[in-house]
């Protein structure tokens, strides 16, 4: 009854804790290294501020704005990746994916409060749904591939 809702693997909290850092510390450095190209391309200077506050989305109109939707869009593939490295199976994809996005979010508040622009809102919530599906999928085409059992040097 342990393993109710672990499968077979073992609860092991340390575990866990060493993914989610795992994770979140792979969520910001390709969120930062995206940002630095980006901002580089679109020739706005980098900001901690893009990170951690709404207030590069406030205009639209603006390259800083749409530098920062394009950095959070562009980084839903690193996180996939992340998720299909570290995390590997589909039905933890939702958890280790809100919480990276939950984490990020109790950073902003910590830096200078809730995020205030409903763009920022709107692309955060986008990239959290398309990490967790997309995520989810790849992880259950990993965990459903087909695993050799002999290895024969015959061609068999």
């Amino acid at each position: 009854m342990a393993n109710h809702f672990y499968g077979k693997e073992a609860f092991d909290p340390l575990y866990i804790v060493a993914q989610i850092v795992a994770t979140q510390s792979l969520y910001f450095m390709s969120l930062g290294f995206i940002y630095w190209v980006m901002d580089a391309l679109m020739g706005v200077p980098l900001s901690m501020d893009q990170l951690f506050t709404s207030d590069s989305y406030s205009n639209m109109s603006t390259r800083i704005a749409w530098a920062s939707v394009f950095t959070v869009f562009l980084n839903v593939p690193a996180s996939i990746l992340a998720l299909m490295w570290i995390v590997e199976r589909a039905k933890k994809c939702l958890d280790f994916c809100t919480t990276t996005f939950a984490l990020h979010l109790v950073g902003c508040l910590l830096y200078r409060g809730p995020p205030q622009h409903w763009e920022w809102w709107g692309c955060h919530i986008f990239a959290v749904v398309a990490t967790v599906l997309v995520g989810e999928y790849c992880c259950a085409l990993k965990e459903i591939r087909e695993i050799p059992l002999t290895h024969s040097k015959g061609g068999r």
